[in-house]
């Protein structure tokens, strides 16, 4: 056989199931670790409602999560990103685009499930101009990098804990006025 025929014979059978339906993946699905996440959670703030709903891709292959808040009756989509297993790495990474009118901010980062904790650590992209809010200041020339990082702790399977925090002068700080822990509630 030639070599051109068995790397295409390699690639086909890597990339497309056999005959017994069986995926050619190892049995199980890193995945699975954040099933407890799909769905949708709520988290009642000061001033307003935020709300984060995690689905599934097609065949468990990534998790599409959203972001949105409902201040004043008016609901308004925060940013979108899909998380996704690095076989190479061996953890979930994540990329966000977030919805700020006018503004190209992105965030990249890990996703990390550990001793029963999920851990988000992010870096957001703000373009040179773009406002950032926790400094109360645009973006200057070249841009700014920020870290922002969450954990989610299972309470049970309805609810858990989650500490968001951003870093600004190389402290990490809770910006909102729970100042802690919040108290996430899965409503579907």
């Amino acid at each position: 056989m030639s070599t051109r025929l068995i790397f295409t014979l390699c690639l086909l059978s890597f990339l497309l199931k056999d005959v017994s339906g069986q995926s050619n993946t190892t049995s199980e699905n890193p995945n699975e670790q954040l099933a407890y996440l799909v769905g949708t959670w709520k988290l009642a703030l000061e001033g307003f409602t935020a709300f984060m709903d995690f689905e599934w891709g097609p065949n468990r292959t990534y998790i599409f999560s959203r972001n949105r808040n409902i201040r004043d009756g008016v609901e308004t989509i925060e940013n979108s990103a899909l998380i996704a297993w690095d076989g190479v790495e061996e953890k979930f990474v994540i990329s966000s685009v977030y919805n700020d009118p006018g503004g190209l901010l992105v965030g990249r980062g890990f996703v990390e499930y550990k001793n029963g904790v999920i851990a988000r650590d992010i870096e957001l992209h703000y373009a040179e101009g773009q406002y950032a809010p926790f400094l109360k200041r645009t973006a200057p020339k070249g841009g700014l990098v920020m870290d922002y990082r969450q954990r989610w702790t299972k309470v049970d399977e309805s609810s858990f804990e989650g500490v968001f925090e951003v870093k600004v002068n190389g402290e990490w700080i809770a910006p909102f006025k729970s100042k802690g822990v919040e108290l996430w509630v899965k409503v579907k």
